[in-house]
């Protein structure tokens, strides 16, 4: 369980980052649908930019910003 939820957290970072579904799992060594999971997940909590830019920058994450 703690695997699958430090998992679930790498994921909004690297969607901020518009990082390609295939290359999280490349990186992340998780299969398409484990992925998916979490970025349905992370859709549904972080619907906006600015929910997930509060997400991440709370732990004290300092953004780069993408243009």
């Amino acid at each position: 369980m703690d695997e699958y939820l430090r998992a679930f957290d790498r994921v909004p970072m690297l969607r901020y980052y518009r990082v390609l579904k295939s290359a999280i799992c490349w990186v992340m060594g998780h299969s398409p649908h484990l992925i998916d999971e979490h970025l349905a997940l992370a859709q549904q909590h972080f619907a906006t930019e600015e929910a997930l830019t509060d997400y991440l920058a709370n732990p004290g994450v300092e953004l780069e910003v993408v243009g």
